[in-house]
């Protein structure tokens, strides 16, 4: 029988796959708070997620690392709670506790919990109070998908560890002396001690005795199938106990190999900050395999409650960025978007953990072949890419088989139910002012495509096309594909604006109304002439188009249509900023790439102090705008640091 529960604690998240231990030639240096490396103290407090929880449902940035779907965050400023507040559940945006491992003065029971320093940095939260007489410690770690620790360290041994469970749930238990949750749809945590802290059920959670050291450990644990509460509480919470020290040291060496690997020699602090923002958004977003997502992969945001699944765009982006910190993730957040490519060679839009959630009406623009190529990069795995190859060709063939209404082999948008909001999804644009009066056509049963050839899309597939035959000579495959590459940059190119426009199909000329960012598209694929760069260089560089406060929004300034807050209709994405400045970078205009990736880097609202890295950004004055802690940002912020002053 369920069981209402009130509030009161703290918990540790959880996942499926272990996080990868990197090597560090750094020492751990013991800096009275934690073990902890000076490249990673640098950046405490990189992001603001201080919170405690007002209520059950609570949408908000969270602590997350290792795939794991619980999230904490260090606690609000001046309120009293001796322990860092969460889990939330990240599917459902729904506390499971106020604070899961909380601390307790025996000795005075009515005092309150005193926080005066709380200091979240990449992969740790740290604290440190006073309730009553005992003065506490906390950090608290992610040892893998399934485990978070937390080390909690007093100067009384009489203090106790308790919690207390917020909403439904079906039951309570102790199990060989761990406290175990039931919650809804076969989910649960398990909370463990170290040093034979005895733990004994209450009316809303557990207790502990009082402690036997002034070092407790906790493990905080998630499961999700009848199977992973069974591996946890017959060994992996016993081993991280075991070796607590060790585990911690695991998990500040991994983040000090991230960063290692990351940041660059004589960068400007604001680019270091950026960049080290943009993993831990990614790491805070990444989420382990579960239910029908069969593969682990990165979330646009935690923080966003629709963002509980993956996307095919958005993967391929997470892929590349990835591929050099967390190769392993990187693979398998290409390979989960394939589980579900379906008998025609489609790569559908968007997955969910419950696969009936799923959208298989539209896909998006393929850039796959990109991520794979990147993996391969990092890696030299040709095993990978000889996994990959055949479904990587059937997703570009299948363009020319359900996207190509006249047979022309220039590929248009579309739908796989006729209609026109899945074909705008397909373009990856929504709203995109562009589409605007576009109407749609059958081709078969199973396909609609747009009145309109669009010159992104053929621009994505003609570097989809070079990438294949790359990947096909590497190891040792035939395959002969179609070069189109030259009527291409003719059929959508203006010599008179000296810009590229998408070109409708029934009066067959160039929809020059409006300018976007699809005309920059063929310099990042390297598909347009130096004339033809030359050219839409000056709309870049204009001020009255695309050189705002903010650069490269998604609609020129100057445009009727032209909106500063609208999604597509103006507001700045990070994605199709990195389009344009790598495409110049391709063409030698070094100087003009650097020059706004400096912009993009310093002047969005809170992205150079500790505010979220944001969807998208008003261009005029900088504005944040959607959803917060957005991996796609994150990703190709990523792609500019590596790319700046080269």
């Amino acid at each position: 029988m369920k069981k209402i529960i009130s509030l009161f604690s703290l918990l540790l998240t959880i996942g499926f796959a272990s996080c990868a231990s990197q090597n560090s030639e750094d020492g751990i240096l013991k800096d009275g708070v934690a073990q902890r490396t000076e490249r990673i103290t640098r950046f405490a407090n990189i992001i603001d997620i201080r919170n405690t929880p007002k209520h059950l449902y609570e949408a908000q940035g969270q602590f997350l690392d290792c795939g794991s779907w619980l999230g904490y965050t260090p606690t609000a400023k001046n309120l009293p709670m001796a322990g860092f507040a969460g889990p939330l559940e990240i599917r459902d945006n729904r506390y499971f506790s106020k604070s899961i491992v909380t601390l307790q003065d025996t000795s005075n029971l009515e005092a309150k919990a005193v926080v005066d320093t709380s200091i979240y940095y990449p992969g740790s939260i740290y604290m440190k109070g006073s309730i009553g007489e005992v003065k506490f410690e906390q950090n608290i770690y992610f040892i893998d998908a399934n485990n978070a620790i937390i080390k909690i360290e007093t100067n009384d041994k009489s203090s106790v560890v308790y919690g207390d469970l917020i909403g439904e749930v079906d039951s309570m238990y102790i199990n060989n002396g761990h406290f175990v949750a039931d919650m809804e749809q076969g989910s649960g945590i398990v909370v463990s001690l170290s040093n034979g802290n005895k733990i004994e059920l209450t009316e809303d959670g557990y207790k502990s005795s009082p402690k036997e050291n002034t070092t407790t450990y906790a493990v905080v644990s998630f499961y999700d199938t009848p199977e992973l509460l069974k591996s946890l509480l017959d060994n992996q919470v016993k081993d991280i106990l075991s070796s607590p020290e060790e585990m911690i040291a695991k998990s500040i060496r991994r983040w000090n190999g991230y960063i290692q690997k990351t940041l660059r020699d004589s960068m400007p602090p604001v680019f270091d900050r950026v960049a080290v923002k943009s993993i831990v958004t990614l790491m805070s977003n990444w989420k382990r395999e579960r239910g029908h997502l069969y593969h682990e992969g990165i979330v646009p945001s935690h923080a966003v409650s629709y963002f509980d699944g993956f996307w095919a765009w958005d993967s391929w982006k997470h892929a590349v960025a990835i591929a050099p910190l967390e190769p392993e993730l990187a693979k398998n957040q290409i390979r989960t978007m394939f589980d579900f490519q379906n008998e025609r060679g489609m790569v559908i839009d968007c997955i969910y953990i419950d696969s009936s959630e799923n959208n298989p009406r539209d896909t998006k623009s393929s850039l796959a072949t990109w991520a794979v190529q990147e993996v391969f990069n990092q890696t030299q795995d040709t095993a990978f890419v000889r996994e990959m190859f055949p479904k990587l060709v059937r997703y570009y063939k299948w363009w020319f088989q359900d996207r190509d209404r006249d047979g022309n082999s220039i590929c248009e948008f579309g739908s796989t139910d006729g209609t026109l909001v899945a074909a705008k999804w397909e373009s990856g644009m929504d709203n995109a002012v562009r589409f605007d009066d576009t109407k749609i056509y059958k081709i078969n049963d199973k396909a609609w495509a747009f009145g309109q050839e669009s010159v992104d899309l053929n621009g994505f597939l003609n570097f989809e096309r070079q990438g294949l035959l790359a990947l096909a000579d590497l190891i040792g495959e035939k395959l002969e594909l179609q070069d189109n590459s030259d009527r291409i940059r003719d059929y959508f190119y203006d010599e008179e604006s000296e810009f590229f426009y998408d070109r409708d199909m029934e009066s067959g000329k160039l929809m020059t109304k409006v300018q976007g960012p699809e005309s920059w598209i063929p310099l990042w694929s390297k598909l347009a002439t130096k004339e033809q760069a030359a050219g839409v260089l000056k709309s870049i560089m204009d001020t009255t188009k695309f050189s705002t406060y903010i650069p490269f929004p998604t609609c020129s300034f100057s445009a009727d249509g032209f909106d500063a807050h609208g999604y597509w209709r103006g507001a700045v994405w990070f994605d199709q900023a990195y389009f344009g400045i790598h495409g110049l970078r391709n063409y030698g205009y070094n100087k003009e790439a650097d020059m706004f990736t400096e912009q993009i880097f310093t002047r969005p609202e809170g992205l150079a102090t500790d505010g979220p890295i944001y969807e998208n950004y008003e261009p005029i004055h900088g504005g944040i705008a959607k959803a917060p802690h957005f991996s796609w940002s994150a990703a190709h912020l990523l792609m500019l640091y590596k790319e700046y002053n080269r």
